[in-house]
């Protein structure tokens, strides 16, 4: 059974945790008084607000009330022994326009890290949106920013970056799509989601392949930063988690020291229903493991995963252990279907839900979002109430 604390909030009435490190420092999301606008947050035995950055709105409408806003995504612990803390911040009016900047906190200074789009000839002027997600102990951060280019949408193409804080460098990552017409460069969208201390990211990207209804068809994909290799982890988790469908989608979230990856990609379950269902995969060049649910099949049935419904891998540690979140057999009151905080094993091969035997005052953690090498989790639960705060649970 686990032990909780429950984090607190920056004087509204909800929190959310996105991530922890080894000294089960964790980040998230937290509502501030006295609007209960949502503030990044760390908790380092406390709930500390760290603020948002002093952004102008480009897009502001005028008569429409502007709010300021900002969520810390990840933590890495660095060489010097501090640490770093990245995320985003926005500012946005009620009329739905603005824009939001990728940010790193170090030493109590919230620093705007800009976009792939520079003013020219002003330093530290920049265009467009980014968001930054994880981060390594080399100080490297990725994330997702808006590039120069217009898509077809008429909006702009957004691409997987890699930040160096010690250089300050922002760099644009290659798409899964090369371009025909121009050897070496790439087409569509890509982001990144997450990077081991070794160098490898892991994200999301599209293909140029398009589904039957015409959406487009995106994979995951690991780059190395050390060799510069793009490698479409799409078809392999196919083989495995959706037989004979090339084309289906899928998306990395975590990738530990080992060069485990997890995420969540297309399939089918036993029902016959098109879901999306974690996965880790072991090496670039598989094995696939199909995590699962909490929601258990009927046995029997050797084609396919033995469950029903959704789930999403979010973290993986270095001993292969993974948290993320799934469907139960349980819906509530409107009909829908309840999820549950989970963490797969490698020595156990199935799905445990956290919330079995019950964590204490009534909490239920309803999404696992980070794991550490210590097997701390971070989250988010609601108590019977329905209040929503961010969660730690330690052994």
């Amino acid at each position: 059974m686990y032990n909780l604390t429950v984090i607190g909030t920056l004087g509204g009435p909800n929190s959310h945790a996105f991530g922890l490190d080894l000294f089960r420092r964790v980040v998230g999301a937290a509502d501030a008084a006295p609007n209960s606008d949502s503030h990044a947050m760390l908790f380092d035995g406390g709930a500390q607000d760290l603020g948002v950055l002093p952004l102008v709105n480009p897009f502001n409408v005028a008569g429409s009330p502007e709010f300021s806003l900002s969520t810390a995504r990840g933590i890495a612990v660095l060489p010097s022994g501090g640490f770093v803390v990245v995320g985003f911040s926005g500012v946005w009016s009620f009329a739905g326009t603005g824009i939001d900047r990728a940010f790193t906190w170090i030493n109590n200074t919230l620093q705007e890290i800009g976009t792939l789009v520079q003013v020219p000839g002003t330093p530290g002027l920049f265009v467009g949106s980014s968001q930054a997600y994880a981060a390594n102990n080399q100080g490297l951060v990725v994330g997702v920013s808006d590039t120069a280019t217009i898509g077809a949408n008429q909006l702009p193409l957004k691409r997987a970056f890699v930040f160096n804080i010690n250089t300050t460098q922002m760099t644009a990552l290659p798409t899964l799509w090369p371009d025909p017409n121009n050897p070496g460069q790439s087409l569509g969208n890509s982001e990144a989601r997450g990077i081991n201390d070794q160098g490898q990211v892991v994200g999301v990207s599209d293909t140029g392949l398009v589904a039957a209804n015409g959406d487009p068809i995106r994979h995951a994909f690991l780059f190395d930063l050390n060799s510069s290799q793009m490698q479409d982890l799409g078809p392999t988790i196919a083989q495995t988690i959706n037989p004979g469908q090339a084309v289906s989608n899928s998306e990395a979230r975590a990738i530990n020291g080992q060069g485990q990856i997890v995420g969540v990609a297309d399939t089918i379950d036993q029902s016959g229903a098109s879901v999306q269902q974690a996965f880790l995969l072991d090496s670039p060049n598989g094995p696939v493991r199909i995590i699962g649910t909490l929601w258990p099949s009927t046995p029997n049935q050797p084609l396919a995963p033995p469950y029903l419904g959704n789930s999403e891998a979010n973290s993986i540690n270095t001993q292969g252990v993974v948290v993320g979140v799934a469907d139960t057999p349980q819906v509530d009151a409107n009909g829908e279907r309840i999820r549950h905080g989970f963490l797969w094993d490698p020595t156990i091969h199935h799905p445990e839900d956290l919330n079995d035997p019950p964590l204490p005052s009534g909490w239920t953690i309803t999404e696992a979002t980070g794991i550490n090498n210590q097997t701390d989790i971070c989250g988010t639960g609601v108590d019977g109430s329905g209040t929503e705060r961010a969660l730690l649970l330690f052994v």
